[in-house]
This record gives C-alpha cells, structure tokens and sequence, in this order.
C-alpha cells in the first residue's frame, strides 16, 4: 500500500524484483511470480551519477540467474545479451559493469549445474596488421566459462562453435594510435599548454630544463569525481612537488611513472591544474592526448589533440 501510495511506477523497476525474490525466498511462489516484472522501465540516473538503467537491469537479471527462478520460470536469454551489450558499451559505469559482471557469472553457474556443458567454441585470428609478428593465433574451449585470446595486432577475427550456442564476445583494443590523435569534446572541454621558467607557451625545451605543465578544463554543467589522465612524452619526466597546496576543486592527485592523474570537480569556469616535469632526453617526441571524463558519466569526455614536442641537448 505504501509503494502504491508514494512510488508511482514501482511495479515495473527493480524494487518489485528485489521484493517478488523476497516471496520466492519464503516459498510465496505464486506472489513471486505474479510479482516479479518481464521487463524494467527505463530509469534516470540517480543523484550520485552511480545508477542507471543498466545497473537495474543487471539487478534484475542476477535474481533471475538464481536457482529458485530456473526450471519453468526460467529468466529470457535476450535479458542476459542486452545486460551483456550495456555493460561493453563505451558509455558504460563502472557500477554497471560490475552488476552486469555478477549476473553473467551467476548465469553461467546456473547453466553449469544444469548440465553438463562439453561443447567447443573456437576463437580464430585470421589477419594481422603489418608490423606485428605472428603469436597465439587459435584457441578452443568448452562453452562454459569466459575464455580469451590474446592476439596483437589481429584486425579480422572468428568466432565458430560446432553447435548452436549463444555467445557473447568482447573485442579490448589497447596500444596507441600509430597518427597524431583528434581532440573530442563531449560535454566537458580540456586544454593543455606546457610553459617555460617565464611563463610563455614552448613547443621545444633544453635537456635539463623544468617545463610548467598548465591543463585548463571546464565542463557544460557542475561535475563531481572527473579524472584528468595526463600521458608524458618520452622526454620529459614528472618531478616531485615539495608541499604544494593543491586547488579547492582538486580531490587527489597521483603522481605515475608516465603519467599524472587529477581527480576533481568542474563547473563552467576554466579550472587550472599545473605540475612540473623535468626534460631528460634529447629527440622529437609525439605528445599524448590528455584526457578528462567523468568516472560514473563516461559519455561526458574530453581529449586534446596530440603534438610534437623537441628537445635539444644544452
């Protein structure tokens, strides 16, 4: 009565799933199925940024893969492929991701109790790139299970099973664009600019000089937990900052290797970031794209353009 009452709708979102697992539990079984919804209504992400539609589909679908909804009750598989297909998706969270990846794996573990699962898929690297030696080029595993096949370079690959089966591939594309990348602007706007010891913009530093790096971003709305990722040129090294009071909109800074990383938030103004990175070595190195997106709102992203940077040796 309180759910009629104060949340219109709720009979078609995860809260009647969530409850209508509850009667199951108890052995309710008709008020578990008259309860439990075919499909979810569409829902906006909450206030945090954290839960979405994929999030409450993936929900759904780990009550489903329980063994106490199998049987005649058994959850459609076209729910298990869209779970599957939103958590890849480039726009996907983290939490999405992460609720999509239980499900899938209580699914599976559903089918391996039912049976006994002996059939073989077969994953085939038929065509490289030039430039990439020749490696692991075939795998074949049951059906059951994740399987992967690490195959540098690969440009045309196949999937084959000697019976039907429903599969679900993902394709990971790591490494670096081999040109100098775009600039992309989705709803969130990055600059980068590196400085001399005077405070002009250079595209070219002596071997032992300290270079500004100044990293501007904004975005089109108020934005919290933003991470700025920004990848050094071979030739410059990040130096050490000594006690260096960080801007009120700056949540954390780490400090890589080969990169600098900057969680904070944004609004419309242009906020600055700056570190200090020492050149090292002399040579004519591609710069990296510095990119910022919004860690649960993936969709909201923002890259420069890559460069060129020179150092000459003093």
């Amino acid at each position: 009565i309180w759910l009629d009452s104060y949340a219109k709708g709720w009979r078609k979102d995860v809260t009647a799933a969530l409850l209508a697992d509850c009667y199951a539990m108890l052995r309710l079984e008709s008020e578990a199925t008259n309860l439990m919804p075919q499909s979810l209504a569409p829902i906006e992400r909450d206030g945090s940024g954290l839960f979405d539609t994929t999030c409450a589909m993936a929900l759904h679908a780990t009550i489903l893969a329980r063994p106490h909804w199998q049987g005649d009750k058994a959850s459609p598989h076209a729910l298990f492929e869209e779970v599957a297909t939103r958590a890849l998706a480039p726009n996907a969270t983290t939490m999405a991701c992460a609720l999509a990846s239980r499900a899938l794996a209580n699914a599976i573990a559903g089918l391996e109790a039912q049976e006994s699962i002996s059939d073989t898929c077969k994953i085939t690297c038929e065509e490289r790139m030039e430039g990439f030696a020749s490696g692991e080029g075939e795998i074949e595993r049951t059906l059951a299970g994740m399987h992967e096949l690490s195959a540098p370079g690969c440009r045309k690959f196949a999937v084959t099973a000697k019976q039907p089966a429903r599969l679900v591939w993902n394709l990971s594309v790591t490494g670096y664009d081999r040109g100098v990348p775009a600039s992309s602007a989705n709803g969130i706007e990055v600059k980068r600019r590196y400085l001399d010891s005077s405070g002009r913009e250079v595209t070219e530093a002596k071997a032992g000089d300290v270079v500004t790096v100044e990293i501007g971003l904004r975005s089109d709305r108020s934005l919290d937990n933003v991470v700025l990722c920004d990848l050094l040129p071979g030739g410059l090294e990040p130096q050490l900052a000594q006690g260096e009071q960080l801007p009120w909109y700056v949540d954390h800074v780490e400090r890589r290797e080969d990169r600098m990383l900057f969680f904070m938030s944004t609004a419309g103004d242009m906020r600055l970031v700056t570190y200090r990175a020492r050149a090292t070595t002399a040579g004519t190195f591609s710069v990296p794209v510095v990119h910022a997106e919004a860690m649960y709102q993936p969709d909201m992203e923002a890259s420069t353009a890559g460069g060129k940077l020179h150092i000459v040796k003093r």
